[in-house]
């Protein structure tokens, strides 16, 4: 789960768009205080958990004005004003999983140059 989290924020650098916090909503956020804190480790990024129910809305908008071109201050605002914990990274555990997540690659990049049917996508 988490390296594929991390294949998305790489993914969205990868194209130009600055990621600089990461917001969080939902149960699981704001009940799972080891896996936030994990998240903000392996992302290098701080994780800020938002007290809003409509933080789906909320990031849609964002992306939305992203998209058009225009930053919406306002809803980065609301968004930021809405904040329940943050999880700031730890550099050093943050390194350690940069190793383990270069090993999930390797392995990835080997199992996709095996010549095995049941590994091959349709």
């Amino acid at each position: 789960m988490f390296v594929q989290v991390v294949h998305l924020i790489e993914t969205l650098i990868s194209v130009g768009c600055q990621v600089q916090r990461i917001f969080v909503g939902g149960g699981i956020a704001q009940k799972n205080e080891l896996m936030m804190q994990i998240y903000a480790d392996v992302l290098k990024k701080e994780i800020n958990i938002c007290k809003s129910h409509q933080t789906g809305a909320l990031g849609a908008a964002m992306l939305g004005a992203y998209a058009t071109g225009r930053q919406n201050k306002d809803v980065v605002r609301q968004m930021s004003s809405n904040i329940l914990m943050k999880y700031m990274p730890n550099e050093e555990v943050g390194e350690k999983y940069d190793k383990v997540y270069q090993e999930y690659i390797r392995a990835a990049e080997w199992f996709e140059s095996i010549e095995s049917p049941m590994l091959k996508r349709s």
